[in-house]
């Protein structure tokens, strides 16, 4: 008699894109991950008002198989006065959900990449990033079972080591969404522009940051990004410029604050991405969106317009931010 299928067997030589994705989201103890035949979803939160998703699409992997349980509806996470209509419950797609320690998943990774540079020291000809060698370099992530621990096996070469992570039965994460329809601003620019801006207002500002979108007008449209501190204020502006803007669109003046922590979280999906695209919507919900670039990727897409199959099957992997608007006082 064969053993059963694992619920997820994945393999992944983008061992680099794997550790900036679990860095990205690691500010919280623990992480909810959601398996389906899509990819997985990593969403860690804080104080109900600060969300994170890092999207690892099927297609960034080298292999990817999802079989879902018979009675994966009934392991699903719900809310007590959360019900599914007929109609809901045949379209969702199944999926398995647990909880793990990310910061025990970026131990994991931080391990290996040592034990590489360690091997490499013997060979003067090995590149500087441990990661990103001629080499073949690979994790295999298994999640043989609900309930079961999540199996890490990761080698290159000689070099191999496994891990077995406990997972926890997962809780419902708060219920934060963005208005789409009815979005207010949007700008899109690369990283590198909004990476020191960021850590600027990160290590100058005192409790909350100030995000503004000013429309094109008799004055030029900018993104500007302000915050109160110690010695000051601090105040940055991205001008509307097809030299720093790639999209940029916004009808009336936006103004919002946000807690200045959530920009200490991105700071890591920042510095990792190569697209940002910041949006807000009329309850003042700020979306922040990161592209990083994976190495299966043909074609970098742009982020205007991506459908959503396109943006899954892209090889590249994205990171979310939900932050929720400061009531003023």
């Amino acid at each position: 008699m064969q053993d059963a299928a694992p619920v997820l067997r994945a393999r992944i030589s983008d061992v680099s894109m794997l550790t900036s994705m679990v860095r990205a989201v690691n500010f919280a103890s623990f992480a909810t991950v959601s398996i389906s035949a899509s990819g997985l979803e990593l969403v860690s939160e804080a104080n109900q008002s600060v969300q994170a998703h890092a999207y690892l699409y099927a297609s960034i992997f080298d292999e990817y198989t999802f079989a879902a349980p018979s009675n994966w509806r009934t392991l699903a996470p719900t809310d007590t006065e959360d019900t599914w209509s007929d109609e809901e419950d045949d379209a969702l797609q199944p999926y398995i959900c647990f909880e793990t320690n990310l910061s025990t998943v970026a131990t994991c990774l931080a391990l290996f990449a040592s034990r590489i540079q360690n091997a490499q020291h013997a060979r003067p000809s090995a590149h500087s990033d441990p990661l990103r060698t001629s080499t073949r370099t690979e994790i295999e992530i298994v999640y043989p079972n609900v309930g079961e621990p999540l199996c890490l096996k990761m080698q290159q070469n000689n070099v191999q080591m496994r891990f077995r992570l406990r997972t926890l039965d997962a809780h419902v994460v708060s219920g934060l969404e963005f208005d789409v329809v009815h979005m207010t601003a949007q700008v899109i620019m690369h990283s590198e522009w909004l990476a020191h801006a960021f850590q600027e207002i990160e290590g100058e500002g005192d409790g909350s940051v100030r995000i503004q979108f000013l429309p094109p007008g008799a004055a030029s449209g900018a993104l500007q990004l302000s915050t109160q501190g110690p010695y000051g204020s601090t105040e940055i502006s991205f001008p509307e410029d097809s030299h720093i803007t790639e999209k940029f669109e916004c009808c009336e003046v936006v103004d919002h604050g946000y807690p200045l922590l959530c920009v200490g979280f991105m700071l890591q999906a920042l510095r990792s991405s190569v697209k940002t695209s910041m949006r807000n919507d009329v309850h003042g919900m700020l979306s922040v969106q990161f592209m990083i670039a994976g190495q299966r990727a043909q074609l970098v897409p742009q982020m205007r317009g991506a459908t959503a199959g396109s943006v899954a099957s892209s090889g590249h992997a994205f990171v979310e931010f939900l932050c929720c608007p400061l009531v003023d006082n």
